[in-house]
């Protein structure tokens, strides 16, 4: 499977045989991170995989054995008392996962308005849908709106 856009690399998304995508799984989290699991965009961290990939002999490829991970990445959980800064763990492949929603689910549990609160806080109100429109009002101001709002405003324009 390879990485689609901008999902969150991981050693179940990636393709083993992108060199792009080779070591990309193994670049989140990385020892002494705090604050983020990802150090970088990951524009940026498949061109270190690239480079990575680049260095290697196919012996040493295939003494790696990628397609056989040992570890996985934990993504935060959101019962973690530092959730939003919170860079995950890595752990061995075979441990189970703990039950509960890590922090991607917890923040999809949340009603609309709190999910677009918590993004905006954070600087990705971009990234969330919250199934409004941006609306120009006749002032020149955008406000964002329900479709239906918009369209129902726009009928009043004319």
């Amino acid at each position: 499977m390879a990485l689609v856009n901008d999902q969150f690399p991981t050693v179940h998304n990636c393709d083993v045989n992108d060199p792009e995508e080779r070591f990309l799984p193994y670049l989140v989290g990385l020892p002494g991170m705090r604050g983020a699991p990802l150090p970088f965009p990951v524009s940026y961290l498949r061109q270190v995989s690239q480079r990575i990939s680049d260095a290697m002999t196919d012996e040493l490829r295939a003494a790696l054995a990628l397609e056989h991970p040992t570890i996985k990445y934990r993504q935060p959980r959101s019962d973690s008392p530092h959730w939003m800064a919170d860079p995950g763990t890595w752990v061995a492949i075979d441990e189970p996962d703990p039950e509960g929603p890590n922090v991607k689910q917890f923040v999809q549990s949340l009603p609309a308005q709190e999910r677009v609160a918590i993004a905006t806080e954070l600087g990705l109100r971009d990234v969330v849908d919250d199934g409004l429109v941006d609306y120009v009002k006749a002032d020149g101001s955008t406000v964002r709106v329900t479709p239906k709002q918009a369209a129902a405003w726009e009928r009043k324009k004319k």
